[in-house]
């Protein structure tokens, strides 16, 4: 599942016409002066994201497509946007079913966020979790506020995107299909939030744990959501946290996260000349690298730099080493002292 990015700067309001990916809308600019702005398009397998921001008010209206379900978001604006769902603020959750027309009012200085999806992509992700799933499919046209979600997940939204868009297209499909669930998986929350959830599946926390770590060493290397192991497993949120908490101490997101370091930390022992630190945090599932470096160093008591620079020395001397000893006797003694002199 490649991850493919499109960027486009702007300077008029036509550009506007595809803010959707992969559907038209018409645009009519409302505010005054040169529209001005940029856009990113990703593509990740069945999920189509679309970012960006625009200088000037704007009317945008369109028809999604038969098959598309849509998921958007204002991340900044100077005031609200308007559709027939209602208005519509910073953080909050608009929900479009297939075949609805948007007609929408945005404000000036507005950056935004729209997920497309296939509905079977959205059904697969919610399926640990009947309620949200049954709320999801009864949605028409929906604005869903969450201040709590406003404030803990706009930012992180965006800067899962912004590196994405930067490193998209070089990451394996492992680690694509990884960052696509953990999209879903915010862009969802103020659905799964909403709901009361009626699990269909109890297991003692044991168990439970057991069974998950069990799936975890045999995923290898692949990063693995907190989300697809709600679903695998057929727990709540809060039942998965309780177990970790009782069984292990800790949350099931954190021994998922040291897991994952455990992984980085390896590969970089093994690591050689042209081991990149940046690609191989992102291919097992960080992208942020001061928060990735923070973290690697508080679980190890070293910065991953030191782990590839002590790999690398071992490296170095080990090859020295076989050198040596494909030498004949009286060279290698020579070599040896002429290795000495240098280190002194």
């Amino acid at each position: 599942m490649p991850i493919t990015v499109k960027k486009i700067p702007f300077g008029d309001f036509e550009a506007l016409q595809h803010i959707v990916q992969d559907n038209r809308s018409d645009i009519v600019q409302l505010g005054r002066g040169r529209m001005t702005g940029t856009m990113t398009h990703l593509a990740l397998g069945p999920l189509a994201l679309s970012t960006g921001s625009f200088s000037h008010a704007v009317r945008a209206r369109g028809v999604l497509g038969p098959t598309q379900m849509m998921l958007a978001m204002l991340t900044e604006s100077r005031g609200p946007a308007v559709n027939r769902g209602g208005i519509i603020g910073v953080g909050d959750l608009e929900v479009s079913a297939p075949g609805e027309e948007r007609f929408i009012r945005f404000a000036d200085q507005t950056s935004f966020l729209v997920a497309v999806a296939e509905p079977d992509a959205l059904t697969a992700h919610l399926a640990s979790q009947p309620g949200a799933l049954d709320r999801l499919s009864r949605f028409r046209v929906a604005v869903l506020s969450d201040s709590g979600f406003a404030q803990t997940s706009v930012n992180k939204l965006r800067q899962l995107i912004d590196k994405l868009s930067e490193v998209g297209p070089i990451l394996p499909d492992d680690a694509a299909a990884f960052f696509q669930s953990n999209l879903l998986d915010l862009l969802t929350a103020p659905i799964r939030d909403a709901v009361s959830y009626h699990g269909a599946r109890v297991l003692a926390p044991d168990r439970l744990v057991r069974e998950v770590d069990q799936y975890l060493v045999e995923a290898g290397s692949r990063p693995v959501s907190v989300m697809e192991l709600l679903a695998v497993f057929r727990v709540s949120r809060r039942s998965l946290h309780r177990a970790f908490h009782d069984v292990l101490g800790i949350a099931p997101v954190t021994f998922n996260r040291n897991r994952r370091l455990g992984h980085v930390h390896s590969a970089l022992k093994a690591g050689g000349p042209h081991t990149l630190i940046s690609l191989v945090a992102a291919e097992h599932g960080f992208l942020q690298h001061g928060k990735f470096t923070q973290e690697y160093k508080r679980l190890f008591g070293e910065l991953p730099s030191d782990t590839l620079r002590k790999a690398l020395h071992r490296s170095h001397f080990v090859q020295i080493g076989l050198t040596l000893w494909g030498m004949p006797l009286l060279k290698r003694f020579s070599a040896v002292a002429a290795l000495i002199d240098q280190v002194i």
